[in-house]
């Protein structure tokens, strides 16, 4: 399982420039990175060269659909 270590305390805007998230698992060893724009999100695999793409409403629907419920972070 990956270990993330990440809190904000606030917002952080998401202008022309992509927040990229590496993420790792418990070895350290890089499993991808998360690109979180303004229209989509987006996968790259490990190293590889390819990212995968979708629409923040298509990642919606997709978590919606196969995520596990949890109650929400009332902070957001």
């Amino acid at each position: 399982m990956a270990k993330l270590g990440l809190r904000f305390n606030q917002r952080i805007p998401v202008g022309f420039r992509d927040v990229d998230i590496v993420v790792r698992n418990s070895n350290g060893s890089k499993l991808g990175t998360l690109r979180i724009s303004q229209g989509t999100i987006d996968w790259v695999p490990g190293n590889a060269k390819t990212a995968y793409k979708m629409s923040w409403k298509k990642f919606g629907a997709l978590m919606e659909g196969e995520g596990t419920p949890k109650p929400a972070n009332p902070h957001f």
